[in-house]
């Protein structure tokens, strides 16, 4: 039964794409009816598809059915047309070779045997495979332009009549010594009229008081084109007096007018042309019915979010999302419930997703999306909020229908290098999705919905942590790089869990951080810290600094100086045994607010350390409004301090910028004694790292102080 119900549908599904595509016709003709130009579409074979009523007159073909017929086989109809089609075909072929938009001027004879002069584009658009897809041609009479120009060479009188009444705008400027636009010296009515100035006002600024701001560094590039071939036609942004920009088309010619040179510039105002290109472009790329982009935007955009997931090293996730018995709904309450609810379906997905990813509509109940710079758990993260959106009701003509999703999920490059491979993994996870009883996702691979498991399960596990005390503080020793003394140490967290065993930081951090937990946690490490210091220093042990690490969500924190300031009463320890490392990533994120926090902390009397110096791509300008007292290498810069020229420049650098402000140095990740003795030849202030000790437990760190 379920067989016959998938067959039914795909039988119907063409049906719908048919009438959907015969409605987008409709709708094409309707538009390009509207513009002033000719224009009309063939496809990659050259067979006529849609045209305009001015191309149908224009071309004498009105009342044939030119529709998939090529040039030659509407040639018969009249001598006129075959010169037309011949010159057409050739043009056509040299702009799908070139790849892209070409314009031609072309003579079109009429029946009285008068030509007319047309300006033509043919922009040429092809498949995601580069298979030819269509050829868009559109022309616009410039017959009368023509005249205006031939009216100069013949006679004043007659270019001042012509001048005037033309409707496009039309006004001569002389170049200065440098070749730069200067006073306009000649201007017609339509001109200033159409930007909001008198003539007098207008001749009294130039090119540059009408020019678009965000074009005005264009200008010297037209000037220098201009006056290398005399006579260009480019597309230009004016700017009126009311502040509003006027797309046109300029056609200029520069000549030499008593012993200066002048340009004569005709501007056609293109508003409409530009909306209706506009207009043709968003119904090439998207759907009818919901407005999304279509499978063609949709595979153009997969590729380049490849493209630049290969590139950068990024992970990108596919989702194919399929409506759940939507034919049901469809057959029982009609094609116009189904159509609303395909809209309200795309906006609630729309709304689950971020502005830069994709979502497109491929065709009946399917749905895709594109999500960029994602992990892995991030995209169950996304399925799972699209299945909760839909379990609201969806009011469609006062009706409430209820829907579900089945959402399968493919992983670049995990899942597949190429487009095909991808899409089609993403599919096959979604019926796998369905055969699991629908309303679920499912990932491609059994692996990632392992991964997926296991991270739920520590997250669960890691809300119970601080209550079951299942962390502990390891402190790894700093050493003074003069006297090889330890003079302080970090404070590093563990988690020992009870069954999974001892769990890396680089596990639970990331989603403590995630899930907000981080910022209890943090604050029991820093009780925990400052408790323990304090007992050390009652024990009469030498005091030292301990420096704890401050997440990204804690420094955040409204109340940070607040908690900081209760922990340091109730512990009784000094303020300048502690110091709070901050990474560099985090200190740049908000300048102004980073400096306020970072004084308020001061004057509480603790010490202030930038973490993972040189990662965080910081401007250096910025580092000297900043109140820290030491600066940390990051590792990654020491283990090759030895052997690798560009780390041996930047710790050398680091270490005399920090020295230049006053700051302290202190090097991470310190294993060999090579590594050691070059730093203490650049007077690095401290070090840390294995050569000295390893991070220790609490009674470990405690005989160290012992023997201080």
């Amino acid at each position: 039964m379920k067989e016959r119900i998938k067959e039914s549908s795909k039988q119907t599904l063409p049906i719908v794409i048919e009438e959907e595509r015969q409605e987008s016709n409709q709708q094409l003709t309707t538009l390009i009816n509207a513009i002033p130009d000719f224009i009309y579409f063939k496809d990659g074979e050259g067979r006529w598809l849609v045209a305009n009523d001015l191309s149908l007159r224009l071309f004498q073909i009105e009342g044939v059915p030119y529709r998939g017929k090529k040039d030659f086989e509407l040639a018969g109809f009249s001598e006129f047309y075959r010169h037309v089609a011949l010159y057409c075909g050739d043009s056509d072929e040299q702009s799908w070779r070139a790849e892209k938009a070409l314009r031609s001027e072309q003579l079109i004879p009429q029946p009285d045997g008068r030509p007319l002069t047309f300006d033509v584009i043919r922009v040429p658009i092809f498949h995601s495979d580069g298979r030819r897809k269509v050829l868009i041609v559109i022309g616009r009479n410039i017959s009368e332009r023509k005249l205006v120009e031939e009216a100069l060479l013949e006679s004043e009188s007659k270019f001042r009549a012509l001048f005037d009444h033309t409707n496009d705008a039309v006004f001569l400027f002389e170049l200065d010594e440098d070749g730069m636009p200067s006073r306009f010296i000649e201007v017609n009515p339509v001109t200033y009229q159409r930007l909001g100035y008198t003539r007098d006002a207008f001749l009294s600024m130039s090119l540059m008081d009408i020019t678009d701001p965000d074009r005005l560094d264009e200008v010297p590039g037209i000037i220098r084109d201009l006056l290398a071939k005399g006579q260009i036609t480019f597309e230009w942004s004016y700017l009126s007096k009311n502040g509003l920009k006027i797309p046109v088309e300029i056609s200029s010619r520069i000549f030499t007018l008593n012993g200066v040179k002048v340009v004569l510039a005709d501007s056609r105002d293109i508003t409409e042309r530009k909306r209706a290109e506009e207009t043709i472009k968003h119904m090439a790329y998207h759907d009818a019915l919901t407005g999304l982009p279509n499978r063609s935007l949709f595979y153009n955009r997969l590729s380049y979010a490849m493209l630049h997931a290969k590139i950068h090293n990024l992970m990108l996730a596919v989702m194919f999302v399929d409506l759940d018995r939507f034919k049901l709904i469809n057959d029982t309450l009609g094609h116009s419930v189904g159509d609303f609810l395909l809209q309200a379906v795309a906006e609630r997905l729309q709304n689950c997703l971020r502005e830069v990813d994709t979502l497109s509509r491929q065709g009946g109940d399917e749905f895709t999306v594109i999500i960029e710079k994602i992990a892995k758990e991030e995209a169950a993260h996304v399925a799972q909020r699209i299945l909760y959106s839909f379990s609201q009701p969806f009011l469609i003509e006062g009706r409430e229908l209820f829907i579900t999703p089945s959402i399968g999920v493919s992983l670049y490059p995990a899942d597949g290098h190429d487009i095909e491979t991808l899409v089609k993994n993403a599919d096959t996870a979604m019926y796998h999705a369905k055969e699991q009883g629908r309303n679920n996702y499912q990932f491609y691979t059994s692996d990632m919905n392992k991964m997926i498991t296991k991270k739920m399960m520590l997250e669960n596990a890691l809300r119970k942590a601080l209550e079951r005390q299942e962390f502990t503080i390891f402190y790894q020793p700093q050493v003074s790089i003069q006297t090889n003394k330890m003079i302080g140490m970090e404070a590093l967290i563990r988690w020992q869990h009870p069954e999974m065993g001892l769990i890396s930081p680089t596990e639970f951090i990331p989603l403590a951080e995630e899930t907000g937990l981080i910022v209890p946690i943090g604050e029991w490490v820093l009780r925990t810290v400052c408790s323990q210091n304090k007992a050390w220093q009652a024990a009469e042990y030498p005091p030292v600094r301990i420096s704890v690490n401050l997440s990204a969500r804690q420094f955040q924190q409204g109340n940070l100086a607040d908690t900081l300031s209760r922990i340091l009463q109730e512990t009784r320890l000094e303020p300048q045994y502690l110091e709070l490392e901050i990474t560099e990533s985090i200190i740049m994120q908000n300048i102004e607010k980073t400096i306020a926090t970072l004084n308020e902390l001061k004057l509480m009397g603790v010490q202030i350390s930038v973490d993972d110096f040189g990662t965080g791509f910081s401007s250096l300008s910025y580092l000297k409004h900043f109140p820290v007292d030491t600066l940390k290498i990051d590792q990654s810069f020491v283990w090759d301090i030895n052997i690798c020229p560009k780390d041996t420049a930047i710790v050398t650098t680091i270490i005399n910028m920090a020295h230049n402000l006053q700051l302290k140095v202190i090097a991470e990740g310190v294993e060999t004694q090579e590594q050691f003795t070059f730093l203490k030849q650049q007077q690095c202030d401290e070090v840390q790292g294995y050569l000295f000790s390893k991070p220790l437990s609490c009674e470990e760190a405690e005989k160290m102080l012992q023997s201080l």
